[in-house]
């Protein structure tokens, strides 16, 4: 196996595949990238099991064969190479050992033969799925990096709740809706058919954390394709995502995710509306002195004025700074939230999703959870957050 390429581009095709590489794989096969190259064209894989990520280049070839290689090691030696250098890439077929030259600096590492290589998934090993085709869903240029940047935040990081450890995309024909929940803060972002575009009618996939931090990165259309289980026919127990050059599958959580729109509320005694920057920079003013055990920051309501307030007892500090609001149904109301929690959710709206910038918060009382939205003709993005309780 040899081949010629430039430093950058093949550092740039691993990078695509590393994610799948594990920091503290269950076996040793797992830290490693399988090379094969045919003819010009050089393919890179890395595993896990659950997720596979296949990215392809173009390159010089000069006779084909495989390898596998350790994953770090590799991707250690190219980002210390000159990026717009090029590398000269020899896997000897018989011992596979691999010389690696680029300029007056030679590497030699010692790999493993292809055939040794954990079995892929089938639905990775299909051909490239076409727009149309059955059980597959295309989706537009950076769409599916939106779905995921608009809720992965709020994903529970708690290995014993499995189905919330992961984003469930609905997809009802008309919109689909991608959510994420932790149980304290949930997130729902809708997106709408456009066009005569059409969705599946009825399908949900529940996406695992590890592949929607991948597709946070996809900046291109995709095609998702999807298989399912052999014991339950309605439900889908395989992903495969086509975007330019790179292919990823990922099992499916099994797991039923949380019936959400239950806990939606549907009422409220008083509602108030600001400005999302102004209160983004008032977070960051009293954000200082926040106590950073409890992470505490009350929300004071009144007719036309809400005080963002942080304070640390401990430490005889406290912050309190002031933006405009309109309060509706109450003369004045307090609550409390997590600093961070109530920060990342009124900034995950943005101005185009609102009128005039403005967000509106829903109440039932200070101790249930408050409904945060855009002051908008339609409700594309939904997000529920619990206060916490003051000692």
């Amino acid at each position: 196996m040899r081949f010629t390429a430039q430093v950058k581009d093949l550092q740039d095709c691993l990078q695509k595949a590393i994610p799948a590489i594990n920091s503290r794989p269950a076996f040793d096969l797992l830290e490693l990238f399988s090379l094969e190259l045919i003819g010009n064209d050089l393919t890179v894989v890395a595993s896990d099991i659950e997720l596979t990520i296949k990215a392809r280049m173009i390159v010089q070839g000069e006779s084909d064969g495989g390898v596998l290689v350790n994953a770090t090691t590799i991707n250690n030696i190219l980002k210390g190479l000159p990026s717009d250098k090029e590398i000269l890439f020899e896997a000897s077929q018989d011992d596979f050992n691999v010389v690696l030259k680029s300029g007056k600096t030679t590497f030699e590492i010692q790999g493993m033969d292809l055939d040794e290589y954990i079995e892929l998934p089938d639905i990775i090993k299909k051909d490239s799925p076409k727009e149309g085709d059955s059980n597959t869903v295309f989706l537009k240029q950076g769409l599916i990096k939106k779905l995921a940047d608009k809720t992965s935040f709020a994903i529970s990081k708690q290995d014993y709740r499995a189905n919330m450890r992961g984003m469930l995309i609905q997809f009802r024909e008309t919109y689909l809706n991608s959510v994420a929940t932790d149980s304290f803060r949930l997130v729902r972002y809708t997106h709408f058919a456009e066009g005569e575009q059409k969705f599946p009618e009825n399908l949900d996939l529940l996406i695992p954390e590890k592949a929607v931090e991948v597709f946070r990165k996809i900046d291109a259309d995709a095609i998702l394709s999807y298989e399912f289980s052999k014991d339950k026919k309605d439900k889908a127990s395989m992903l495969r995502v086509d975007y330019g050059s790179v292919t990823l599958s990922t099992r499916l959580i099994k797991e039923t995710f949380p019936n959400y729109e239950k806990i939606i509320p549907s009422t409220d005694n008083c509602n108030a509306s600001f400005d999302i920057s102004a209160f983004m920079d008032a977070i960051k003013t009293v954000r200082p002195v926040v106590n950073q055990v409890t992470k505490q920051c009350k929300l004071q309501f009144t007719k036309d004025m809400l005080q963002l307030i942080a304070d640390d007892s401990d430490k005889s500090r406290k912050g309190i700074s002031e933006i405009q609001c309109e309060l509706e149904g109450a003369d004045d109301f307090l609550i409390v939230f997590n600093i961070d929690y109530i920060s990342e959710m009124v900034g995950n709206i943005t101005s185009n999703e609102t009128t005039n910038n403005l967000v509106g918060m829903h109440f039932m009382d200070a101790h249930k959870a408050a409904l945060i939205k855009p002051k908008s003709d339609r409700d594309q993005i939904i997000e529920i957050l619990m206060p916490t309780r003051v000692g």
